[in-house]
């Protein structure tokens, strides 16, 4: 994440650009989730939202990871943004139906 900070501060006159693809971070934060490593793959995938924030899959992405490391409340945020971003996401809908409030 920092090393993305410090290319993207490099460039800030280039609007539209970014060092890494949205899909390169999806994936990286995918193959850390799938190895187990939530914290680091919560890491990438809030470093997407950051580099993307208008992406809905990206808000959705993170909202699994939290969701998989029990903080529901920062999942329920992630899957309300996603929605709110593509109201058609019926997999964040459906998510949210299912997520418990905590209180």
């Amino acid at each position: 994440m920092r090393l993305y900070h410090q290319v993207r501060a490099m460039y800030p006159a280039l609007p539209g650009w970014d060092p890494w693809p949205e899909r390169d971070i999806h994936d990286v934060g995918r193959n850390l989730r799938r190895a187990g490593l939530l914290p680091a793959a919560i890491a990438a995938y809030t470093l997407n939202t950051e580099a993307f924030p208008e992406s809905w899959n990206a808000w959705d992405d993170l909202g699994d990871a939290y969701e998989r490391a029990g903080d529901r409340d920062q999942a329920r945020r992630c899957f309300e943004r996603s929605l709110a971003l593509n109201p058609g996401n019926a997999r964040a809908r459906t998510r949210l139906l299912e997520i418990p409030r905590e209180d």
